[in-house]
């Protein structure tokens, strides 16, 4: 009995640990999936932000496909209008090139011509300048005769030189000696200061004063200035008093 008592506790005992054990070990499962669910959320979590992500760049990949297929399109319309210029430019080159080769041909006609006008050009420039040879040969001549015809320009100018150079010399023994100045100072009213006056203005002698006219004879403006005081003062009938005086003649009154 106590055998069977002590078996049934054992059994009990074993029954119990075994059924604590599994409730440790439930316990420990659950958390072990509570754990895994909150990281499976986590990850659930992550994975629905990086699809919002994900959306969020297929939504630019497709503003920046949209973009891209219009920049092909312009880069095409583009391409086709530079093909479109690029036959014009071939259109215009092919043209050029047909105007060159025919103003080629021009100049080479051109060439032709002047090759010509060259050679008779040549030709009139030789029988110029044998006639500048000979027009050259012809004033060499010329010169030499101006040469000789100077020399005896020369040698004439040089006697009538002399020739003038005799006749002043002759002039000046034949022509009369300038009169002696008269002391026009010992008339009444000339001082120094106007007799030097009166020589500058060619009146030195007694006669010339006495027969000053009333218009100075032309011989000095400054005269002019000085008639009212010849007539006043007399002087021309003082000048005729010293002449007859000095010289014992009478002067008539013009």
């Amino acid at each position: 009995m106590a055998y069977a008592l002590g078996l049934t506790g054992l059994l009990v005992g074993l029954v119990l640990g075994w059924y604590l054990h599994r409730r440790r070990i439930v316990r420990h499962l659950g958390a072990l999936a509570d754990t895994r669910v909150q990281v499976l959320n986590s990850e659930v979590l992550r994975l629905g932000a990086r699809s919002d992500e994900l959306d969020a760049l297929l939504d630019v990949a497709g503003r920046d496909s949209t973009r891209t297929r219009a920049e092909l399109a312009a880069a095409k319309a583009e391409g086709a209008r530079l093909e479109g210029e690029l036959r014009a430019a071939r259109s215009r080159v092919a043209e050029t090139d047909a105007a060159l080769d025919a103003t080629r041909a021009e100049a080479a006609a051109e060439r032709a011509r002047r090759t010509v006008a060259d050679q008779e050009a040549v030709d009139r420039g030789s029988a110029l300048a044998a006639e500048l040879g000979q027009v050259r040969t012809a004033a060499a001549e010329s010169e030499a005769e101006v040469v000789v015809l100077r020399s005896r320009l020369d040698a004439r100018d040089a006697t009538l030189t002399a020739l003038q150079q005799h006749t002043e010399q002759l002039e000046a023994l034949q022509a009369p000696a300038p009169p002696e100045p008269d002391d026009l100072g010992l008339i009444d009213g000339v001082g120094r200061l106007v007799e030097r006056m009166l020589h500058e203005a060619g009146i030195t002698t007694y006669r010339q004063l006495a027969l000053l006219s009333d218009k100075a004879d032309g011989s000095d403006a400054r005269l002019a200035e000085f008639l009212d005081r010849i007539r006043r003062e007399e002087w021309a009938d003082q000048a005729r008093d010293l002449h007859k005086r000095k010289y014992g003649e009478e002067l008539s009154v013009g």
